[in-house]
């Protein structure tokens, strides 16, 4: 009788053993599973409060950035921000310039072309 006892208390002890590791391993996983969550929500977070340009930035040359305040300047109708094309067409594309009138052997279009910027 004593055996019984004793196997039957070992057998007790040992489910509970049993039981507590499987619940000590899956709080581990379940903390190895957060830790990475975590280290992923903070890249994601990171991705979105620092811009792409000051991670990828370039050092422009002066003259680089010279030509960028003629051209933004020169811009009027905005076309460097617009994301829809703007269409053109004028009877002033028709006339020639008085820098070539005195050459021979090219003809003029009747009607103007129409350009899509």
């Amino acid at each position: 009788m004593k055996t019984t006892k004793i196997s039957n208390r070992h057998n007790v002890l040992k489910q509970k053993r049993y039981r507590l590791n499987k619940k000590l391993t899956l709080t581990m996983i379940k903390q190895l599973f957060m830790k990475k969550l975590y280290a992923v929500h903070i890249l994601i977070l990171l991705s979105l409060i620092i811009p792409t340009e000051i991670l990828f930035a370039q050092e422009i040359s002066d003259s680089e950035k010279e030509r960028k305040i003629v051209v933004e300047r020169m811009d009027r109708m905005n076309l460097l921000s617009k994301t829809k094309a703007v269409i053109d067409k004028s009877e002033k594309m028709l006339e020639i310039p008085e820098s070539i009138k005195h050459l021979k052997g090219f003809t003029v279009a009747k009607a103007p072309s129409t350009i899509e910027f």
